[in-house]
């Protein structure tokens, strides 16, 4: 990891540098500007040698998770990275393995009623003497 972070500080905060001077010059050029700061962090991803089924780090598993709680397994995987993807099998098991701490909470003795009441619309109400009626 320290080999990883020297070599970023040697060689890809120049290359960052020459792409910030190149914006400047021609703010048109912004996808340029973009996409070479994004090839530069994949060389840097491959420079890490990170396997393509290792861990995922922190910020990425949050990241992972943030979305899926708020959409879905598939949206929340595509949330992870910009280079790859986690499958929705992934993010399920992420999130069925939380684990969080009992409330406190003791549920009471279920009520048992004589009658139960429901309200339904028309639709319902029309089928309830079916057989009754020959419909």
């Amino acid at each position: 990891m320290l080999n990883s972070i020297i070599y970023f500080e040697e060689n890809c905060t120049e290359i960052f540098e020459k792409l910030e001077n190149d914006f400047l010059r021609n703010p048109t050029n912004f996808a340029e500007y973009v996409y070479g700061i994004i090839d530069e962090l994949y060389k840097l991803e491959r420079i890490l040698e990170l396997e393509p089924n290792q861990r995922l780090t922190e910020d990425a598993a949050a990241a992972m998770l943030k979305e899926a709680v708020q959409t879905s397994y598939r949206r929340g995987g595509e949330q992870t990275s910009l280079a790859a993807q986690v499958g929705r099998q992934t993010v399920k098991n992420k999130i069925h393995a939380l684990e969080f701490p009992a409330d406190g909470y003791v549920m009471e003795k279920k009520k048992t009623v004589d009658c139960l009441y429901i309200d339904t619309d028309g639709d319902y109400v029309a089928l309830q003497f079916r057989e009754k009626r020959g419909i």
